[in-house]
């Protein structure tokens, strides 16, 4: 198969910070034998807050290829809030502050979904502490921040899940003018709008309810907290609905002891795990526990007892590895604090600790979660002489193996956010032996027009920033016609944004650009240069709605014509159009009463204008548009074969399921005979987002590209399929650990040439590829099923861990059976080997080929997977 050539065409520029290795002494690294990095920086005062109830908190998120991280850290006067991202390993570390209020902010917490991170923490508004979340990208850029509560009395330690595209929340706030402690909880729009919360406890004694954690699983939302009992301090926990509505609350501890728990919750395969401290006075212990969803079956385990003080202890659990792993911090006899790692099995049994660090000076505040065969760590570092008040606390990363091995730490510091200069949303225009982009970028402050030529291999680039005015510019758009190029965009204004347009010569000399609609609210323009002449379409207010509007021009810019606007009720985004025969053909989405969705509508008209005709094509109860991604790529893309007289459609539409799918449609030239088809498979259960499609007219086929999350990343997918949509294959094209957004391409004779956002350690890049049509769809059908499959043959592999690690009778034959056949099918399926017998697999897979249950699990795999070894069945 051809190689997908890819060619980086901005490479921004790095952290100041360098990393330099360090042989530090073992009590430096934390252990015999560690490695140590350092991110060199001038000494930042990160001082703990003084008092039980704040903290540093560093916090670690696992996704992807990547940690992200977020801490409180102090400029002297104030606490702010900082975010950081690092590679698994610890490497590339990259950190943003995010507040810089005359107030302290503190106490952060954060989760990823999809393609950004969501964190939530506690500010000082100058007389209470209110709760404020926010969301970023996840190279860092774009953070976004919410208020979201008020009222006379503090709210502290918020924490959030995000689940199925909302945000759930939990935090403790004060009774107005008393000390007692309620228990809150909230949900809001992934954007942080429609923020509901709901108070949980009522109780009427002092410091009652804090501390509270929380997952979310299909069904409820699970809890736990610390409780004041009147005498000392308990543990509770709780379950509501997703909307708050339910709360139960069940008492879990009793005894003369106190215990305190600090995010101390793991939900896991249909079980809760805890774990808390326990203060003796003056022994100490480390407790755990696991529960049933609804709190019930509740059974501790005391694992530790020690005359060293214990505190913060955090778990996570993993039912396939059967193993149950957790963090805290513990005093030496030097009074510093160090920390503890521990495994044990998922009842509690078989504990095993293990000191990780040493070293004069205290490490506090961990953080744990897992991925892989290791389990990862975060925590606050203190440098300086032990005890003496001075000096600076640091997060740190660390990682070990799963049974608690091959500790490895590195300190993370930094002197600020870095350069985080994305470039987003790159066009592309292939013309005789070279490739024309545009692009938008940012100077630091605004986002800049950029254009760009290279070689049709993606050597010999030559870029140049266009614009330097001090707005936002977004979407830009081209056109190569003779020996100029014309660009259209549209930026801010004011309130309102404008579409501007520009020419330059194709080496990007000689940039002249003109303001095309300034009087109201226009946005997403697109041209095509026809006749001498260009021609735009855009979208543009004309109240109450928002209509389409299709304007021509002279080359020059000049003479500035109405063609038509679309003056039907109701909002139409997204336009897209082409020319052919002198005849404009168009789509766009149109919201429909009915409905009460988007849907497509097509037509056509002369280029005068003329002959207008349109018509609402779709009807379906599926959304089409995705909420708040105006200037986030495409969501309707055009093909018009004038040799086949067909017009080829394609969208993006959410299934039963609320994944977002590909669809395709056609009509003939006349605007008549649609039909449409569902592309992409349902039962895969991620995204897939901002199609574009083309037509190859010598072989009458239509080709697609998309983005699509596997889970971890976003991926780069093209598809085709014949014109009159049968015969659909598709393949994933990178695969990569970073996100690839943003797809769009041309084809060429016989290639394809793409351009996309692929996203480094920091920022988002422009990167180009081709391929050849012909070698790449040759294995679009096994590629394609063998990715669907994927996330199934890594659940079966960890049913085959499990079987060899637990009794028969804790898993049902049957299913470890079947988990067992469908690992050794898919291996055999990826290496093309299915023409091997049930018994070649039962044998290599170290299953009995005389039991029956295995060879009818074994065929039942081979009839899902196919029987062709070339992978096209």
């Amino acid at each position: 198969m051809a190689e997908f050539i890819k060619k980086g065409l901005i490479f921004m520029l790095g952290l100041s910070s360098a990393i330099v290795s360090s042989s530090g002494s073992a009590q430096d690294a934390g252990g015999p034998g560690a490695d140590f990095y350092k991110l060199e920086r001038p000494n930042n005062s990160k001082r703990l807050y003084g008092g039980n109830h704040h903290r540093f908190l560093p916090r670690l998120k696992i996704s992807g290829p990547h940690i992200y991280y977020v801490w409180a850290e102090s400029d002297g006067s104030y606490y702010h809030i900082w975010t950081g991202r690092s590679r698994l390993d610890g490497t590339g570390f990259t950190s943003a502050k995010r507040t810089n209020n005359t107030y302290d902010s503190h106490e952060p917490a954060l989760d990823v979904y999809k393609n950004k991170a969501y964190f939530v923490y506690q500010e000082y508004d100058g007389s209470h502490w209110q709760i404020w979340t926010a969301n970023a990208g996840l190279a860092g850029a774009g953070w976004t921040a919410v208020r979201q509560t008020s009222g006379a009395f503090d709210k502290f330690h918020p924490k959030i899940d995000v689940y199925d595209g909302r945000i759930y929340y939990v935090f403790f706030g004060k009774d107005p003018g008393t000390d007692w402690w309620q228990i809150y909880t909230a949900v809001s729009d992934l954007d942080g709008a429609n923020f509901v919360a709901t108070r949980q406890t009522r109780t009427s004694f002092p410091y009652g309810n804090f501390d509270p954690y929380l997952e979310v699983d299909a069904a409820k939302v699970r809890y736990v907290y610390s409780y004041y009992d009147g005498s000392y301090y308990q543990i509770k926990t709780a379950y509501a609905g997703h909307d708050g509505a339910g709360w139960t609350a069940t008492l879990q501890t009793a005894g003369v002891y106190d215990k305190f728990q600090n995010q101390g919750l793991d939900v896991e395969d249909g079980r809760v795990y805890y774990t808390w401290y326990e203060w003796y006075g003056p022994k100490w212990s480390i407790w755990t526990a696991r529960s049933n969803l609804d709190g019930s079956g509740f059974t501790p385990v005391k694992q530790t007892f020690t005359d060293h003080a214990v505190l913060n202890p955090k778990v996570k659990a993993d039912a396939d590895a059967g193993k149950a792993y957790y963090v805290w911090q513990e005093k030496d006899a030097d009074s510093a604090y160090q920390i503890w790692t521990a495994t044990a099995g998922l009842d509690g049994a078989d504990w095993k600790a293990t000191r990780q660090t040493t070293g004069g000076y205290s490490k506090t505040q961990p953080f744990i979660d897992t991925r892989g065969g290791h389990v990862y760590y975060s925590y606050s570092g203190y440098k300086g002489a032990a005890g003496a008040g001075q000096g600076n606390y640091q997060l740190h990363w660390a990682r070990t193996d799963l049974d608690g091995a091959g500790w490895r730490t590195a300190e993370k510091t930094f002197t600020g956010p870095p350069d985080v200069q994305d470039a987003f949303y790159p066009q592309l225009q292939v013309v005789e032996n070279k490739i024309y982009y545009v692009f938008s970028r940012s100077d630091g402050v605004n986002q800049q027009i950029w254009t760009g030529r290279s070689d049709l291999d993606g050597s010999y680039v030559f870029l140049t920033s266009q614009t330097a005015s001090a707005v936002d510019k977004w979407n830009p758009q081209l056109q190569v016609y003779g020996s100029r190029i014309y660009y259209a965009w549209h930026e801010k204004r004011g309130i309102i944004h404008v579409v501007k347009t520009a020419r330059s010569n194709l080496d990007g000399s000689g940039w002249a650009d003109e303001t095309c609609q300034t009087e109201v609210d226009s946005f997403a323009p697109k041209l095509k240069v026809y006749g001498d002449k260009i021609y735009y379409a855009w979208c543009q207010y004309t109240g109450p709605y928002y209509d389409i509007y299709f304007v021509r021009t002279e080359l020059d810019g000049s003479n500035k014509t109405l063609l038509h606007w679309t003056s039907a009720r109701y909002y139409k985004s997204h336009p897209q159009f082409d020319i052919k025969n002198g005849r404009l053909y168009f789509a766009y989405l149109h919201y429909d009463e009915t409905t009460q969705k988007q849907q497509v509508r097509t037509g056509s008209m002369n280029i005068d204008g003329t002959d207008y005709v349109d018509a609402m094509q779709t009807s379906s109860n599926y959304e089409k548009y995705k909420t708040g991604d105006w200037e986030y790529g495409e969501h309707l893309g055009i093909a018009v074969s004038t040799a086949n007289s067909r017009i080829c459609y394609t969208w993006q539409q959410k299934d039963d399921n609320g994944i977002w799918q590909i669809h395709a449609g056609l009509t003939g030239l006349d605007n008549t005979g649609w039909m449409e088809k569902q592309l992409t498979a349902t039962g895969y259960k991620f995204d897939k987002l901002h199609p574009r499609i083309a037509v190859a007219e010598p072989v009458s086929e239509a080709y697609y590209t998309w983005q699509e999350f596997d889970g971890y990343a976003q991926s780069i997918w093209v598809g085709k399929s014949g014109l009159d949509l049968s015969g659909f294959v598709a393949f994933r094209k990178t695969n990569d650990i970073e996100n690839n957004v943003l797809p769009q391409f041309q084809i060429v004779g016989s290639t394809v040439y793409f351009t996309w956002n692929e996203t480094d350690e920091v920022r988002y890049l422009v990167s180009t590829g081709r391929l050849g049509m012909e070698d790449a769809l040759k294995a679009s059908p096994r590629d394609y099923k063998a990715w669907q499959l994927k996330n199934k043959g890594e659940k079966a592999k960890k049913g085959v861990a499990r079987a060899g690690s637990e009794r028969m009778s804790a898993t049902p034959a049957d299913k470890v059976l079947a988990q067992a056949c469908y690992n050794r099918g898919l291996a055999a399926y990826l290496q093309g080997r299915l023409k091997e017998s049930v018994m070649e697999w039962a044998k290599a897979a170290n299953l009995d080929p005389d039991d029956d249950k295995v060879r009818k699990a074994l065929e039942r795999v081979r009839k899902e997977l196919g029987t062709d070894p070339a992978g096209e069945k």
